[in-house]
């Protein structure tokens, strides 16, 4: 797995410039989401700052795709990088109500909204349909240790602090997001592989017409099937941090900062499934990989929910991301090898558009259900959604094919 990192030095500036902007994005979020619900105890803050980014990447993505396919990635990842220190440093010098972090909240994830689909092409141009497993893998296992660090590292750093020096935070972030542009620029040196040339989209087209252009990618089976399950399960997860929260203080008789526990056997958890899944991504068949690691991740979820001791939580809670870390390298690569490189801003931004439309639809439906059934009851009705859309995933790709390293479809072994 680690292989790929030596063989492409482009794709490690780009993993080295996402390791540090999200070490940095840990303290804007326990400064603001944590924090900020363990004060006042009203989810709906925390609600709206994570519903504002939703909207944003929501509003920003029908520009964005095609934005992708024109533009150098370097140039869009890292004026998206630039825009987002910019943003963050305003918190340090002003002070931070909900309000104004859920309007901060809204600008950086539209920049996000328009990094994510070139950073997702950037890497498909960087390697071969065949690394794409492997690439996928280390993606995941560097994302998960910024989780296990990240929250740790930055409740030392705010300790350390104090309530009066904590808006600091938000300048170790922005600093984050300057070393990870600059860590991109240094990157892009490298050659990179650009689609061939007959391929772009002309200059004077529409987006409208530009966006015309996916109708082959979206009309194959395959897809529409993976991306309606991958809704299914962003509808159960909307404002799942949120419910944790109120599951650590409600269920476990913790203090919601204890949340990091939770995260952090998830995390490990995620890990383990992916060093399992990376050897043979694109070799399983994709309902058994899809079915297996859905139902497990739903199962063990609601198992967590159930638990009254915190090492029973924990120990559920590493097996749901074993589970998850499964779906995930095997999702990420199954979707890339069917993409073709020249559309994929616009398939990557047409998917986070749709998912946050699930997202959004799953805050509404989980703060009702929070609100009207505590936090236990929520949790485990989450995992028992993601449960039956695995089960679905399953039945309905039963018999599809596999994607082969060019990208066509074969059939699928019924193991």
């Amino acid at each position: 797995m680690l292989s790929v990192l030596h063989r492409h030095s482009t794709l490690r500036f780009l993993l080295a410039a996402r390791l540090v902007s999200s070490l940095g994005d840990w303290f804007t979020y326990m400064l603001l989401v944590v924090l900020s619900y363990a004060r006042t105890g009203r989810a709906a803050d925390a609600m709206a700052v994570l519903g504002s980014q939703a909207v944003a990447t929501l509003l920003c993505s029908f520009v964005a795709g095609p934005l992708a396919d024109r533009l150098p990635p370097v140039r869009l990842t890292a004026a998206a990088d630039l825009a987002r220190a910019l943003l963050v440093g305003i918190l340090f010098l002003i002070p931070v109500t909900p309000a104004l972090y859920a309007a901060i909240a809204f600008l950086t994830a539209g920049a996000a909204a328009f990094f994510n689909p070139a950073q997702e092409k950037w890497v498909m141009q960087i390697l071969p349909t065949e690394e794409y497993g492997p690439g996928t893998a280390v993606r995941q296992v560097l994302q998960e240790i910024t989780k296990i660090a990240g929250p740790s590292l930055a409740v030392t750093v705010l300790a350390l602090l104090g309530a009066t020096h904590e808006s600091l935070g938000f300048l170790l972030d922005a600093a984050s997001f300057l070393a990870s542009a600059v860590l991109l620029w240094i990157g892009a040196r490298a050659k990179v592989q650009a689609p061939a040339p007959a391929q772009q989209p002309s200059p004077y087209s529409s987006p409208w017409r530009e966006w015309r252009g996916l109708g082959p990618t979206l009309a194959l089976p395959l897809v529409r099937t993976v991306v309606a399950v991958l809704l299914a399960v962003l509808l159960a997860i909307g404002g799942v941090e949120v419910v944790l929260l109120a599951f650590v203080r409600q269920g476990l008789g913790l203090s919601m900062l204890d949340v990091g526990y939770l995260i952090t056997a998830l995390s490990l958890g995620i890990i383990a499934g992916t060093f399992l899944s990376q050897a043979l991504t694109l070799r399983m068949a994709p309902w058994l990989w899809l079915g297996f690691g859905l139902v497990g991740l739903g199962l063990f979820l609601a198992l967590a929910a159930l638990g009254a001791a915190l090492p029973l939580t924990l120990a559920s809670m590493a097996a749901a991301g074993f589970c998850n870390g499964i779906v995930n390298v095997n999702l990420s690569a199954y979707l890339q090898s069917l993409v073709p490189v020249p559309v994929a801003g616009r398939f990557f931004s047409l998917l986070g558009t749709l998912l946050s439309l699930a997202t959004l639809t799953g805050m509404a439906v989980n703060s009702a259900l929070l609100a009207a059934a505590g936090a236990r009851v929520a949790l485990a009705a989450i995992g028992a959604f993601i449960a039956l859309a695995g089960l679905y995933g399953a039945k309905r790709l039963w018999g599809l094919g596999l994607p082969s390293a060019e990208g066509s479809v074969q059939p699928a072994a019924r193991t």
